[in-house]
C-alpha cells in the first residue's frame, strides 16, 4: 500500500534491517521502493505470511556494510541495536541511516510509525495507521472497563528462566491488556532472569508465556507439567494465557493484536 502523497526526490531503494520496520513500511509505501529485507522476516515479523508470499524482495542474513551497500539503498532504516561498525561505513558512503530507538513502550511504536511515515513520504498513511492502532488499543480498555487489573508474570524459559519487568514495549501491553506486572511492581526491570523460587513467590493470578497453539504451546506445557510448580494457583487453575510471539514482541502496528490476545485470555477466565 502506499500513500498518495507526492513521492519525488524520496527515497526509492529502501534497505530494512529489522522486522518491525518492515511490517511497518509494507504497508505504507509501494513495494518496489523496498530494495531488500532482513532473512528473519518470514519467522519474526508480525505479518510472516506477507513476507511468505513477497519472496521477489531480496533478502540479507546479516548487517554487514557490503552486503547491504550491495542493494545500492538510498535509505537504511535500521535500530540501535545493529552493528555500529558497519553503520558507520553505511554513513562514510553518504547512504542515510535512520534509527529507531523507541522500543521500550507502546508511545516508542507510535513513534517509529510516525518517523518511518515522515522519512518515506508517506505522513497521512502512517498517521492513519496509528489511529487505527489507538482504536484497537480504546476498544480493549472500553471491553475490560473497571475490571481490577490482573496479576500476572510473563514468563519464557528456553533453558534459563526469565520474566519481563518496567521499561519494556511488553510490560505496556500487559498493562494496556488490563494486567498488573508483578515482575515490574517488584522493581524488576528489562528482561531479568527468573527462577522457579521467585515464580512460586509471586503466585500470579495468570502466567504469560509465548506460543501459536494455547495451553499445547511448549511454553504453557513446561509450566503445566513441572512437579515443582504443581501447588502454584495459576498451574491449579490452568491460569496460563498464551500470546504468539511475533505480535508480543512486535515493534509495528500489529502490536494490539496482542493486547486484544492477552485481554481475553485474562479477564475471560477470572
Amino acid at each position: 500500500m502506499s500513500s498518495s502523497e507526492n513521492h519525488a526526490g524520496l527515497p526509492q531503494r529502501i534497505v530494512i534491517a529489522n522486522t518491525g520496520a518492515a511490517d511497518i513500511l509494507s504497508k505504507l509505501i509501494d513495494l518496489k521502493r523496498i530494495a531488500a529485507v532482513p532473512d528473519q522476516v518470514e519467522m519474526y515479523a508480525a505479518d510472516g505470511e506477507f513476507w511468505k508470499a513477497h519472496r521477489e524482495i531480496p533478502r540479507f542474513d546479516k548487517f554487514q556494510a557490503e552486503i547491504i551497500l550491495s542493494f545500492k539503498p538510498d535509505l537504511v532504516v535500521s535500530s540501535a541495536m545493529q552493528d555500529s561498525g558497519a553503520a558507520e561505513a553505511i554513513k562514510q558512503q553518504k547512504i542515510p541511516i535512520l534509527y529507531l530507538k523507541d522500543f521500550d513502550s507502546i508511545d516508542g511504536i507510535r513513534n517509529s510509525i510516525r518517523t518511518i511515515g515522515e522519512t518515506v513520504g508517506a505522513r497521512d498513511a502512517a498517521e492513519k495507521m496509528i489511529a487505527e492502532f489507538d482504536a484497537r488499543l480504546a476498544k480493549v480498555k472500553t471491553n475490560i472497563g473497571d475490571a481490577k487489573p490482573v496479576p500476572v508474570v510473563i514468563y519464557s524459559n528456553f533453558g534459563t528462566g526469565y520474566t519481563v519487568g518496567s521499561g519494556t514495549c511488553q510490560n505496556d501491553l500487559l498493562r494496556a491488556a488490563g494486567g498488573l506486572n508483578l515482575a515490574a511492581e517488584s522493581g524488576m526491570r528489562g528482561n531479568v532472569p527468573l527462577t522457579f523460587e521467585q515464580l512460586l513467590k509471586f503466585d500470579p493470578e495468570f502466567i504469560l508465556v509465548m506460543g501459536n497453539v494455547g495451553l499445547e504451546s511448549p511454553q504453557a506445557k513446561l509450566i503445566l507439567n513441572d512437579p515443582v510448580l504443581t501447588e502454584m494457583r495459576a498451574v491449579k487453575n490452568r491460569h496460563i494465557a498464551v500470546v504468539p510471539a511475533q505480535y508480543f514482541d512486535a515493534l509495528s502496528q500489529y502490536a494490539p493484536e496482542a493486547v486484544e490476545i492477552i485481554a481475553h485470555g485474562i479477564h475471560s477466565r477470572q
